[in-house]
């Protein structure tokens, strides 16, 4: 609604006055557009008889962009934070806070549909990000001590292979889960072209060969499936924060590979030949 008043929609609507194209504007949507909006378009675009339709305003990654903001900057934030904690309090606190945070952002995509905003996926995505802030530090670092130091080097490329592994086999159960939901659902949804999938509705090309009845079915669809998808992200969140409580507790210093006590009860590192 606040674009519509801006200058250049007037430009154009102007130019197309000039040109002998009538043109009327429609701007009653919010800002993250919902399928009530679409279908107020679509009568609006039948009623007064137009013949195409140019828009203006955002789209797809602008909002991708404002959802995984929250996530990456917590997560910076996380890490600053957690690398303090190790040093005076060990891993434990660090990952369990990290485990805790992700839980209880995880449930919030239940929340997730049609018709709410950016603000709940924004919201998930900052307490995930924290999360996953203040346990990746604590993971890699309590590898690195509990090994001698000429071998950190493979221990740390392992943890970094392991997590790049983890999460290609992880997006790939959960895209294979989606697609699967999504199968079997549009099998019962009259209209949809064989070999339609979620990327349909992102393709402008195949998009525009369906009718505003498909779409709404498909986009219904695909909103359905994904809500099963977060089940499965709470069930991995849950799972990381019953791992991290069997952590060893004791600062990162008592628990590093060599740790012996001095003559004075204090903590000595030995570091090998």
């Amino acid at each position: 609604p606040m674009l519509a008043s801006h200058a250049m929609i007037r430009d154009a609507v102007q130019a197309n006055e000039r040109a002998g194209v009538h043109t009327a504007v429609f701007s009653d949507l919010k800002p993250n557009p919902v399928g009530r909006n679409v279908d107020d378009g679509v009568r609006a675009f039948r009623s007064g008889g137009h013949d195409g339709v140019i828009a203006f305003g955002g789209g797809s990654a602008l909002d991708a962009g404002l959802v995984l903001l929250p996530m990456s900057f917590l997560w910076t934030i996380g890490s600053v934070v957690s690398g303090l904690m190790l040093v005076r309090f060990g891993y434990y606190l660090s990952l369990v806070i990290g485990g805790a945070l992700l839980v209880t952002g995880a449930p919030t995509l239940l929340f997730l549909s049609r018709d709410t905003t950016l603000l709940v996926a924004g919201f998930s995505g900052a307490f995930c990000g924290i999360g996953m802030g203040f346990c990746m530090p604590a993971f890699v670092i309590s590898v690195q001590n509990a090994v001698e130091w000429r071998q950190r080097g493979v221990a740390t490329a392992l943890t970094q292979f392991f997590r790049t592994i983890g999460g290609s086999v992880s997006v790939a159960i959960m895209g294979a889960m989606l697609t699967s939901r999504m199968s079997g659902r549009l099998d019962g949804v009259n209209g949809v072209p064989e070999g339609f999938k979620a990327d349909s509705l992102l393709n402008n090309a195949e998009r525009a060969t369906l009718s505003s009845s498909v779409i709404d079915a498909a986009e219904s669809v695909l909103a359905t499936s994904l809500h099963e998808v977060y089940f499965l992200i709470l069930a991995c969140a849950a799972i990381t924060l019953a791992v991290v409580l069997f952590f060893p507790r004791g600062t990162a210093h008592e628990l590093a590979l060599g740790a012996e006590k001095a003559p004075d009860g204090s903590l000595e590192a030995v570091q090998p030949d």
